[in-house]
C-alpha cells in the first residue's frame, strides 16, 4: 500500500450548516520564499452566474 504525504494540509469545519458557513484553513509545509498564489473557483457545477465567494469573509 502506497501512502503520500501532501505539503498542503486543509481542515474544514461546518460553523453554521443552515448558513452555509464553514471555516476553512490552510497550512503549506515547505511554503515558497518568495511567496504563494491562492484563489477560490468562481463557479458552482451546473451554475452559469459568476460568484465572489471571498468577497464576504476574508479574515487574515
Amino acid at each position: 500500500m502506497h501512502t503520500y504525504s501532501s505539503p498542503i494540509h486543509y481542515h474544514v469545519n461546518v460553523s453554521s450548516i443552515a448558513g452555509h458557513v464553514f471555516d476553512v484553513s490552510l497550512r503549506i509545509e515547505n511554503p515558497d520564499q518568495n511567496g504563494q498564489i491562492l484563489t477560490l473557483p468562481a463557479w458552482i457545477p451546473g451554475s452559469y452566474m459568476i460568484r465572489d465567494f471571498a468577497k464576504k469573509h476574508y479574515q487574515n
